[in-house]
């Protein structure tokens, strides 16, 4: 899990260099959240990384040829479904 938030997060950060944005924040907390092994923390990153996951795929529909969205959409999926696979254990 570790590997695909830091992953979204450098892509985050690469997408931050063309528009100024918060969603480099949001695999941070997610690191946070893993690193403090709470239940409440871990939980609240999952609905939030579901909701930007909603609002990405809805930026993808209105502007279809952005790689670089396509990478972070997919590794903040990959950090939700491991998340949501694994969640007995990360506790």
């Amino acid at each position: 899990m570790q590997v695909a938030l830091l992953c979204t997060l450098g892509f985050e950060v690469l997408r931050w260099v063309g528009a100024v944005g918060w969603g480099g924040l949001l695999p941070l907390y997610g690191l946070a959240a893993q690193s403090l092994k709470s239940k409440n923390h871990l939980s609240l990153y999952a609905c939030a990384a579901a909701f930007s996951c909603a609002v990405d795929l809805l930026t993808l529909a209105n502007s279809p040829a952005d790689a670089l969205l396509w990478l972070v959409l997919l590794s903040k999926g990959a950090g939700l479904g491991i998340l949501l696979r694994f969640r007995a254990e990360m506790v």
